[in-house]
């Protein structure tokens, strides 16, 4: 019976050591996506895909030459880039507020499950017959926080291999047939 409360207390304290480096790896990796978010969330808000000033200074070139095709071809793909990366950034929000809160709870969890672990055993001398059932509840808690652990967990799963966005059509859709040429409906008004 004595090696049982060992191997016992030698689980239990193997499981705290797990959980608590989770809990800290998730809380780090938390904080830093957040902070990335953080500063996505602001160069997204001050980004104007239609004033890049790349684009700003080809649709001036063009002013002056508008008979240029080229240069034409230069702009909509100028445009069509920088369209592409504020979506792109958008995905990205979409993408990494979920993971930021998963791994948030998840790092709250496995703290928790660790704090509740490092607490110190009652002495099984002073306890009533009923020690079992204090046993049962520290085993029931550890299962409820592993199980909420595994659900954050797929959730990440879920998140990662939900099926992909469809293919960037973007630039073949708006932008011409996506090989620099444009089509009819994209040139300008008397120059069909």
């Amino acid at each position: 019976m004595i090696g049982d409360d060992t191997g016992r207390t030698a689980l239990l304290r193997f499981v705290r050591h797990v959980s608590l480096g989770t809990g800290v790896i998730c809380a780090v990796f938390s904080a830093v996506l957040g902070g990335l978010l953080v500063l996505s969330v602001v160069k997204l808000t001050a980004a104007d895909p239609l004033n890049d000033p790349a684009l700003v200074r080809l649709r001036a070139e063009f002013s002056k030459d508008t008979g240029n095709e080229s240069l034409k071809r230069r702009i909509r793909v100028a445009d069509a880039d920088a369209r592409r990366e504020f979506f792109r950034a958008q995905r990205r929000m979409e993408t990494g507020v979920p993971l930021v809160l998963s791994f948030g709870a998840l790092a709250v969890v496995a703290l928790g499950v660790a704090a509740d672990l490092r607490r110190r055993m009652p002495d099984p001398r002073r306890l009533p017959p009923a020690d079992s059932v204090l046993a049962e509840t520290a085993v029931g808690r550890l299962v409820v926080g592993w199980g909420l652990a595994l659900l954050a967990a797929a959730a990440l799963a879920v998140a990662f291999l939900s099926p992909a966005l469809p293919a960037d059509d973007f630039a073949a859709g708006a932008g011409g047939s996506g090989d620099g040429t444009a089509n009819a409906q994209d040139s300008a008004p008397g120059e069909q």
